[in-house]
Parts: structure tokens; sequence; C-alpha cells
């Protein structure tokens, strides 16, 4: 995460995790409000504070401006979302039309499932996962609603060796950027390619306005949300707003399959990322996460990933660099044939 005061993230997570009410608003100062405000913009929080506090109360003392500051974010963020929905109505709309099935994943899904408006859950894109034997056609629905690639050469089928998404943008209004998954992390010969079968089987239907789509079940969305986190960004780029997912996954889902999770994340060499990123969820939130689970994912952790992992975290990481920072981490078959050469 950005840095940030130890203080304002703390009073940040208690707000969050409901216990509002135990901070001592009267010993706030005007910057300790603005901090607080500042630091709920950066880690894209603003709206869903908001939110709580037009539910709970607004806090007394807290300057008029910061108030207002969070209602515009509030209302930016609901029409942004409104944009996007419907636009993912359009393209799944396609989709269907085509006999493409496609998983909401990330912000699209969480909006819909675990927060109470998708207003103030804010979202960067619309992620969708197609299976790749679907990815032209996939590609042609999208192309044919007026979205443009940004990077054209996956039309040479290409891309798939090394990455595993493809962005465009476009739209009927303003642009919306999407991005069409065709795996959940690496390229076709990454050690940390997941077991995708198992990923399809982990799907359940879901409905949001006139419109209807697949979305992971509780422990396939923790652990793609968890790998994707620590595996992809990390280091100063992951924003609280992401771990806060992870939370709200957790502490709302009854039918939370633990076991597998654990299972598939071993499977998937994603153990030491997702150890990594529930200690963090538990440090911030009190989440409660079995001790054995911890101890399990602790047990079989990859060294390999703590090095990806690193290299992620890299200030400078572009979309390339990242391709290559996985190429180094292939799996051992790949890694034979390219000393072979």
């Amino acid at each position: 995460m950005a840095a940030i005061s130890p203080e304002t993230l703390r009073v940040l997570c208690l707000i969050l995790s409901g216990k509002g009410e135990t901070v001592s608003w009267h010993e706030f100062s005007l910057p300790d409000w603005e901090r607080l405000v500042t630091t709920a913009r950066i880690e894209r929080m603003a709206p869903l504070l908001c939110h709580i506090f037009r539910r709970t109360g607004w806090p007394d003392g807290m300057p008029e401006n910061l108030r207002a500051v969070l209602l515009r974010d509030f209302y930016n963020s609901a029409a942004q979302g409104d944009l996007y929905f419907r636009e993912l109505e359009r393209v799944l709309s396609e989709f269907h039309r085509a006999e493409i099935a496609a998983v909401l994943l990330k912000g699209a899904a969480l909006a819909t499932t675990l927060y109470p408006d998708v207003a103030v859950r804010p979202m960067g894109d619309v992620d969708l996962l197609v299976r790749q034997a679907d990815l032209s056609r996939a590609i042609d629905v999208v192309e044919r609603l007026g979205y443009a690639p940004e990077n054209p050469s996956m039309r040479r089928g290409l891309e798939y060796l090394v990455f595993y998404e493809a962005n465009f943008r476009g739209g009927e209004h303003l642009p919306v950027p999407l991005e069409l998954h065709w795996n959940l992390m690496g390229g076709a010969n990454s050690r940390y390619r997941p077991p995708l079968d198992w990923f399809w089987a982990q799907t359940r239907t879901i409905r949001f306005g006139d419109s209807s789509a697949l979305v992971f079940t509780p422990a396939a969305h923790l652990l793609h949300a968890a790998a994707h986190l620590a595996l992809k960004h990390g280091g100063d780029d992951t924003r609280l707003l992401w771990l806060y997912d992870l939370h709200l996954i957790i502490v709302q889902s009854a039918d939370l399959n633990w076991t597998e999770l654990v299972s598939k994340g071993r499977e998937a060499n994603w153990a030491l990322a997702l150890h990594t990123v529930l200690d963090e969820v538990q440090r911030l939130f009190l989440t409660p996460v079995p001790a054995w689970v911890m101890d399990a994912l602790a047990e079989k952790s990859d060294p390999e990933a703590g090095r990806l992992m690193e290299r992620m975290a890299a200030p400078d990481l572009t979309r390339t660099s990242g391709a290559w920072n996985h190429l180094a981490f292939l799996s051992g078959t790949t890694r034979l044939r390219r000393k072979a050469r």
C-alpha cells in the first residue's frame, strides 16, 4: 500500500470493520480529518467511507468541506459504476447470443455480490474470463461493439504463450477499459498457471439488472483474488480496497471451503502468495482465518514464489516487464526444453 500514517490506517480499518464507534472523534484535529479523507481516497475507499458515515451518522466535528469531498467521490463512483455495468450488460448479452460462457472477475463480481451498492466498490475496468477456445470469437464480439484492442498482436494468437489477458477500450459513451482473460495467472508454460478446469467448475449464476453472469464460488474467488494481488501487484501498488475485498469474502461466505482453498493453492504454487495476503488481511481487519489454514499454507510454500512477488512489486513494473518476470519462473519441463536449445 502507499505509505500512510499507521494511526490513520488503524482508524480507517476500524471504520471499515464496523467498529467506528470506538474511535475518539472528539480528539480529531483538522489535519487528522484531512489525513483520513486523503488516505481513503488514495486507497479507493472514499465511496464506502461516505456510505458508512451516511448510514451511521457523520462524526461530530468532521469539516463540511471534507464531507463534500466524500459525497462527490460517492456520486462519481455511482455514475462510473452505472456506465460500467451498462457496458457489461451489452457485452454479456452479445456473448450469450454467441454462446460464449464468461465469468465476472474481481471488482465487477464483488460489487454485485458483497457490497451494499455498486457505487461503494469502485472499478478500474471490467474483467471477464472466457475459455481459450472461445477467445477469438469473444474478441470479434467486443470489437463489433466498438472496443479497440490495446495489444493488437493478440490477433496473431501468440501472446497466450506469455500473457493471460487482452486489454480493450471502448463502449457506447465514455471509454470503458475491458479485459478478456483466458487464464487467471501466467502464460501457457508458467509454473503459476492454475487448475482452470477446477475454477470453471467453481461457478454459479447471479443476476444484475436485466442480465446474468457467472461468478466464482467464495473459495475460488478468494484464491484468485489473493494470488492476483500478490503475484501481479504487491508493494506500493496494493490498495486497501483489494484487501478489504478479501475480508468481505471471508466474513460473508458461510460456505467458504477452506480445505479446497488450501489444496488448490498448493496445486497452483500459490500457497505463499495466499499466506502472505491472508496474513495482511488478518492484521488490518482482524479477519477470522482458521489457524490450521495459515499453518498448512506455510508448510507448502514455494520459495520461488517469494522471488516472483518481489519482482512484481517493483515500482516501475509494466505489462511487458511483468510478463518477463513470469517467464523467469516457467515450469520445470519448459526450462529443460529451453536449456536443450
